[in-house]
């Protein structure tokens, strides 16, 4: 049985596999095209692994190179951020050093300027103090100054012009402190000019003997400027005498003979003694009003106004009271009689407050003794305010004349602490002349403000007087009209 089967299997195995052999030759062909095409897409893949592991690799070699790169760009730009810093700061430190010379250029500048005018204050001063040099030193020391000032004006040379002035100060100075003896044109007080051999004793005093045989002396004033100086003709003759035989021929000679007398002192007794002429009182009034500075001008006009405005007043005010007393006293004689048509008659034919008020209590209107007083009310605050009128103005005269001696006194001691400034306080005269301005403009103030207050006070009380007067008399006619009131 089992001999049967076997082969019976094997008959029928064996189509099956011969059946089969095709199908599986077929497989494996279709698997060997597998490997195949698998190997080729591994090879593919290794490839592609390949050139994206080179890809990689260069990109890493690039990443490397660009990172060295951004380095060595980072450094050079640091390089260059810290070279621009230090210019900036350098740049900063020059902007800085540029404006700090510039500063200082401007503060040199500044400062030039400043001395630049100081010295044309100085030479301005000194211009203006050449009026008041002694008579024979003006014209050159005008010279020296114009030309240090023509000098300066045309180069600005600061210390050109600083010793030019150092010069003309130690020139000015010996000048004043020296004996010299010269020929010059002087212009006497109130005369002509006339050539004079000088005889200078510094700038204190000076004798002048004229070519016609004149004598003159040249002192101090007192005052400043233009009149510091007094050139007066000596009138008298012994001292004429001795100065002729003092300074004759003194030009060729060159020296006075024998010694000089000198009026040290040079007060007004001395003028007067030397000169040999005495002074009128004209001329002391001129003086003492020229001493008091220009603060005697309004303080001359003061009074001259206060005058005029007293003498209307009592003008006005006296022909006021004889009228009303007139006025009211015919008037009141009338009214008792009761003549009312001879009152209407008489103040008709006047004028004034008095006849004004009268016809006003005997108008037909007024029918009343309060109509009367209410109608002569305001006619009386009328004429009081007329009354009134200026004398405020003369109370602010002897208000204001003291203020204008106070005014004097603070620019008598202003002139007199510029003297002390220019001049020192060894010259008694010229301080003399700040302290004589300051006390006459006191003086005067008081002078003119004592009566002006007195005369005020009793053309008030006149007013009042006369106030009182018309009050009466306006109430004399009021009670003759209206007796029953």
């Amino acid at each position: 049985m089992n001999g049967k089967i076997i082969p019976m299997l094997l008959l029928t195995v064996l189509p099956l596999a011969a059946a089969r052999k095709p199908v599986v030759d077929k497989r494996e062909a279709e698997i060997r095209g597998l490997r195949e095409l698998l190997e080729s897409k591994r090879d593919s893949l290794q490839q592609e692994i390949a050139a994206r592991w080179r890809a990689r690799q260069r990109a890493v070699e690039q990443r490397d190179t660009d990172k060295e790169e951004i380095g060595r760009l980072s450094e050079s730009q640091e390089r260059e951020f810290n070279a621009s810093v230090s210019a900036r700061e350098e740049g900063f430190s020059l902007e800085r050093q540029l404006e700090e010379a510039k500063k200082t250029l401007d503060d040199r500048r500044q400062q030039v300027r400043y001395v630049q005018s100081v010295l044309m204050d100085i030479i301005e001063k000194e211009a203006d103090q050449i009026a008041g040099f002694f008579p024979l030193d003006i014209d050159s020391a005008r010279v020296r100054i114009e030309s240090i000032r023509r000098l300066f004006a045309r180069n600005n040379n600061s210390t050109a012009a600083i010793e030019q002035l150092v010069d003309y100060a130690i020139a000015t100075i010996r000048s004043g402190t020296r004996l010299s003896m010269s020929t010059a044109a002087v212009l006497p007080d109130g005369g002509e000019a006339e050539p004079m051999t000088v005889t200078r004793f510094g700038t204190v005093f000076a004798y002048g003997l004229s070519d016609s045989g004149g004598t003159f002396t040249i002192g101090q004033s007192g005052r400043e400027g233009a009149d510091r100086y007094r050139i007066r003709k000596i009138d008298n003759p012994m001292l004429r005498q001795k100065i002729v035989a003092w300074f004759g021929g003194t030009a060729e000679n060159g020296w006075p003979k024998g010694p000089v007398s000198i009026d040290i002192m040079q007060s007004d007794l001395s003028g007067s003694l030397v000169t040999g002429r005495k002074e009128t009182v004209t001329e002391r009034i001129r003086r003492f009003i020229k001493a008091g500075g220009p603060v005697m001008v309004p303080l001359g006009l003061l009074p001259l106004w206060a005058l005029l405005l007293v003498l209307l007043k009592l003008l006005q005010y006296i022909g006021k009271r004889s009228s009303i007393r007139k006025t009211f006293s015919i008037t009141a004689g009338m009214l008792e009689k009761n003549d009312r048509e001879g009152v209407l008659a008489f103040i008709g034919k006047r004028k004034g407050s008095a006849s004004r008020a009268v016809a006003l209590c005997m108008d037909s209107v007024v029918t009343s003794r309060q109509m009367a007083e209410s109608s002569v009310k305001e006619l009386l605050y009328t004429e009081t305010a007329r009354l009134s009128s200026h004398l405020n103005t003369l109370a602010v005269i002897a208000g204001v004349a003291p203020l204008l001696g106070l005014l004097g006194t603070v620019t008598g001691m202003i002139r007199l602490f510029e003297v002390i400034t220019r001049f020192g306080t060894g010259d008694p005269k010229l301080l003399a002349g700040g302290i004589s301005e300051a006390l006459i403009t006191t003086e005067v103030g008081l002078i003119i403000a004592v009566p002006v207050l007195l005369v005020h006070n009793f053309l008030r009380n006149y007013r009042n007087r006369i106030t009182s007067e018309l009050q009466i008399g306006m109430l004399r006619v009021i009670n003759r009209l209206f007796p029953e009131g």
